[in-house]
């Protein structure tokens, strides 16, 4: 299946799109991730899957550097609740080769209730699509 992106927002550190053939987000790290971007694309990300009513999240960090200590809390503590409550349940995240980003999104992955979020990891965006198709 074709993807039909649209793209949402986009600052310095991502480009945020609407997959509308395949009904998720795609978010795609373009590298380093100053705290006020990083929470902005994510703000942007749960505003479109309460407009939309998105489930699913499309994460491709091949290029995201590490995540800092206090946006990771505010993910774990802020960001993932609130996207749960308005129907978040999957998220496949294409992993980067940088051990340290491996390493803080794995940190906050670990945490998530598996009953709430679904996670695969993997290694090419195509098959986190093709994962996203058939979650």
């Amino acid at each position: 299946m074709q993807s039909t992106l649209v793209v949402c927002f986009e600052n310095e550190c991502c480009t945020l799109e609407h997959d509308t053939d395949n009904q998720c987000l795609v978010m795609t790290w373009k590298g380093l991730l100053p705290s006020k971007g990083f929470r902005e694309v994510h703000q942007h990300a749960l505003h479109l899957m309460r407009k939309h009513k998105i489930s699913k999240l499309l994460c491709d960090a091949r290029r995201m550097k590490t995540i800092g200590s206090e946006d990771a809390a505010w993910i774990e503590n802020f960001w993932i609740p609130s996207a749960v409550v308005a129907g978040y349940r999957y998220c496949a995240i294409v992993e980067s080769d940088y051990i340290f980003n491996q390493i803080s999104i794995n940190n906050i992955t670990e945490k998530i209730d598996p009953e709430s979020i679904t996670i695969g990891h993997f290694k090419t965006r195509e098959e986190a699509l093709h994962w996203l198709r058939h979650s």
